[in-house]
């Protein structure tokens, strides 16, 4: 059996990291690409981690970390506070003992740099290509504890899509009013014009600025032309009232933004343009897609419900999908791979 070595993430292994991120990783989107992991990573200090097979050049996992971010956060290690999910990123070849092994081979190196605690985001399913889900398994080994579990809603594509009343209305009222949708990933104009909805919607409803900047936002397009694309909502006058940046990251089309003014929630403007996202990626399920993904609803690590937006989610036919979250003592997990040592010689007998 081939031993699995890890060694630090470095520029130097940029082509590596994102080729295994696009081509062999079966639970990764383009969030993993160097490029848009990179692109604030003053913010960050990073410690990611890359597996591979012993005398074998190009990965079978990948680990994106960094330092945690916020108050109480000494010793902890995060994967990936810069990201909204991480976690161990894996081929199609790697079996259940092969995580155990990556897992426990990373907290040793943790351990060596002075951590305590690995913080992981698991990737939510709906993102992976095949069940990826061993991570969990040995989380649960070393005894991780739940953290936070932010609540999303997501459509079936693949199901026909029923619009509850309440949205029906909505559409029929924008139709009513000749609102229009139009994609503005090529129009910087349109951007700024949603970025300014965006900004205010968030500021006057939540008290809030998005994430990302205009000027941030504008260079991750650029960055991933074919997989940020933004949409908005107009007036006959051409005045934009709502809208939604859209990433796509088959086989999940992602609502990364959605906001609408004042005068776009009275005229319907996100029945109106959800309706037409909702099918025309249903349009597109023969190129991979399958889910549309709305985003969560919880704040306060998932201890708060936006009950009144899960409510409007669901009335585009979106169910519940989670974002977990653990913490996990690097000790324990450092331990992991003596007990699957342990259980083999004892299945052995």
């Amino acid at each position: 059996m081939n031993q699995i070595v890890c060694k630090p993430y470095s520029e130097a292994a940029k082509h590596d990291w994102d080729s295994f991120v696009r081509d062999a990783a079966k639970n990764a989107t383009f969030l993993f690409e160097r490029s848009y992991m990179d692109y604030h990573a003053q913010r960050f200090e990073d410690h990611s981690l890359m597996f591979m097979h012993e005398n074998k050049a190009f990965p079978i996992a990948l680990l994106p970390a960094c330092v945690a971010k916020g108050s109480e956060t000494e010793g902890i290690i995060a994967s990936h506070d810069g990201l909204t999910y991480g976690g161990l990123l894996i081929n199609g070849n790697v079996k259940a003992t092969d995580v155990a092994q990556c897992l426990q081979m990373a907290a040793a190196e943790y351990l060596q740099r002075g951590f305590h605690t690995l913080r992981y985001k698991c990737v939510p399913h709906i993102y992976w290509k095949i069940p990826c889900q061993a991570d969990t398994y040995w989380l649960f080994r070393a005894q991780a504890q739940l953290r936070a579990r932010g609540l999303s809603s997501a459509t079936d594509l693949a199901e026909d899509i029923h619009l509850s009343e309440l949205r029906r209305r909505g559409l029929h009222k924008a139709q009513k009013h000749n609102l229009l949708v139009t994609e503005a990933s090529n129009n910087p104009a349109l951007w700024a014009a949603f970025w300014e909805v965006l900004s205010e919607g968030l500021r006057q409803r939540h008290a809030l600025n998005p994430v990302h900047t205009l000027d941030e936002m504008m260079l991750l397009h650029r960055n991933f032309p074919q997989q940020i694309r933004c949409w908005v909502v107009r007036t006959e006058g051409g005045e934009v009232v709502g809208g939604s940046v859209i990433y796509e990251c088959k086989p999940v089309a992602h609502a990364q933004y959605i906001n609408a003014s004042e005068l776009g929630l009275e005229l319907g403007a996100l029945d109106l343009l959800f309706h037409h996202l909702t099918n025309a990626y249903k349009a597109r399920c023969y190129e991979g897609f399958r889910y549309f993904d709305f985003g969560i609803s919880t704040e306060n690590q998932g201890r708060w419900l936006n009950e009144g937006l899960t409510f409007q989610k669901e009335g585009f036919g979106a169910r519940s999908v989670t974002y977990d979250q653990y913490d996990v003592s690097l000790e324990k997990l450092a331990e992991l791979r003596s007990h699957t040592e342990t259980n083999k010689k004892a299945d052995q007998k």
